[in-house]
């Protein structure tokens, strides 16, 4: 019932949410790059545009734990298959890196641009669904065209749900 639940929260927020596409193009068949540090940018100042809020206040690093410090932040739920493009970005800091007041969360992976990343099997993707393949060295199930996977980065009480209990 909770992966129920999750996928069912999932597809609200990808399916009325504003996408922004990876290298800004107008389609998804149209895609032919990757998660990039351009487009978390591009996601922080459009939530900050909506007076998105952030999680969670500043914290501070120390030189003596080789800690970094961590600016207020959205929250960014990306693919396990994402994840080494998260990764990647210049400027991503490593969960293993925060302050030692500030809890991360299960699967959290990290941070960049201003996005706490987590890493989850239930983010969607689109088998096939972008551009050509062609020399981008990006997955693609069929070999045609590339894989194309839905990364959610949201603001606090963007999204809530509601429960009830049957009368009895």
């Amino acid at each position: 019932a909770g992966r129920s639940i999750n996928r069912l929260v999932r597809d609200e927020m990808e399916d009325n949410s504003t996408q922004i596409r990876a290298g800004g193009v107008a389609s998804d068949a149209t895609i032919v790059s990757k998660f990039t540090r351009d487009a978390v940018r591009r996601v922080h100042q459009v939530l900050q545009q909506q007076s998105a809020l952030k999680f969670y206040p500043a914290t501070s690093g120390s030189p003596n734990y080789a800690t970094s410090p961590n600016r207020p932040s959205y929250m960014g739920f990306c693919s396990v298959d994402v994840e080494p493009d998260v990764r990647d970005q210049a400027g991503f800091v490593e969960v293993e890196k925060y302050a030692t007041q500030m809890a991360p969360f299960m699967n959290e992976i990290g941070t960049s641009q201003g996005v706490r990343f987590l890493s989850t099997e239930e983010a969607s993707s689109t088998a096939n669904g972008g551009g050509a393949v062609g020399d981008t060295d990006l997955i693609s199930t069929g070999g045609a065209n590339i894989d194309l996977y839905d990364t959610i980065i949201m603001g606090m009480n963007a999204v809530g749900t509601l429960s009830w209990d049957m009368p009895p």
